[in-house]
């Protein structure tokens, strides 16, 4: 409403809100995206949609994607090879588990996922407050967010990031065909 009007869109509001995970950076890039691509457009009569709420709604996922892009694109290539190891992972992720991804000291690896979290545009501390976690464990503000990273990622990154986390998974857990025998 402070952009557009008072109710000049605020249809739009819940779908950019669950697309964005809430999080007002890309809350306010999404909008200047779909600004961007026309679908939504001033006239003489102020800002309204140029297309079906519908068609808006499903055009999000593929605007933020063009938001994250670029926000990715403008990291640093070690923060970006953070967050694309830690979308191999999962949603909720440890500095631990990313270092063990990238074949890095997990100090490095923290400091990297802390300073992204500090700034909370794609990535956020998890785990309860007060938790030894807390400082440790990170997740993406949503999962379109992860899923965009991973896409983006080269493929050949993509592959050494899933087979050192195999084999540093297969060095945290006991051998089960060696206890049978």
């Amino acid at each position: 409403d402070a952009r557009f009007g008072p109710d000049g869109l605020s249809e739009l509001a819940p779908a950019v809100h669950q697309a964005t995970g809430g999080n007002p950076f890309m809350m306010v890039n999404a909008v200047d995206s779909l600004v961007a691509r026309r679908l939504v457009v001033e006239d003489a009569n102020g800002w309204r949609p140029d297309a079906s709420y519908g068609v808006i709604a499903r055009a999000l996922p593929e605007t933020l994607g063009e938001v994250i892009a670029r926000h990715v694109d403008h990291l640093d290539p070690s923060e970006r090879e953070a967050l694309e190891a830690a979308a191999a992972v999962g949603l909720e992720f440890t500095a631990a588990s990313v270092a063990a991804a990238l074949e890095q000291k997990v100090e490095y690896v923290r400091r990297l996922l802390g300073a992204l979290a500090r700034r909370g545009h794609l990535i956020v501390l998890a785990g309860a407050a007060g938790s030894a976690l807390t400082s440790h464990a990170y997740r993406f503000r949503h999962a379109l967010y992860a899923d965009l990273i991973a896409q983006q990622a080269p493929m050949l990154r993509q592959l050494r990031v899933v087979q050192r986390l195999s084999q540093a998974r297969e060095i945290a857990r006991p051998d089960l065909t060696r206890r049978r025998a």
